[in-house]
């Protein structure tokens, strides 16, 4: 069994009509808030990242989501051009963020060793 299960499961993306099939409509300025269930097996902490960009054009524009509860995330960008935008959600193990949860709970319970191995 590997050391920690390979990737987190993206479900349940909002907004979405008929799967992706047909485009969600905006104003300009206007916000596009972007919620998924975001989840792994595990203890791991998830990370995600809210990815969009004008359709054909080569760059991304990347924003973080927050965690909103149990297993929702939210990330929102505005849109500025009338112009037809794609937009995707990444998600991943953050080993940084579990590490420093890990070594505060174990500062929290005494179990800290500031003198190392």
């Amino acid at each position: 069994m590997p050391a920690q299960f390979p990737a987190a499961v993206i479900e349940h993306l909002e907004p979405l009509i008929d799967g992706g099939r047909y485009p969600i409509k905006r104003v300009i300025g206007e916000d596009v808030v972007v919620e998924a269930d975001i989840f792994k097996d595990g203890h791991d902490i998830v990370a995600a990242a809210l990815k969009w960009r004008v359709l054909g054009r080569p760059q991304w524009h990347e924003t973080a989501m927050r965690h909103v509860n149990n297993d929702r995330w939210r990330g929102l960008f505005s849109v500025y051009e009338n112009a037809t935008y794609e937009y995707t959600v990444e998600a991943w193990t953050d080993v940084f963020a579990g590490w420093v949860h890990e070594y505060a709970a174990k500062f929290e319970g005494g179990l800290a060793d500031w003198d190392g191995p």
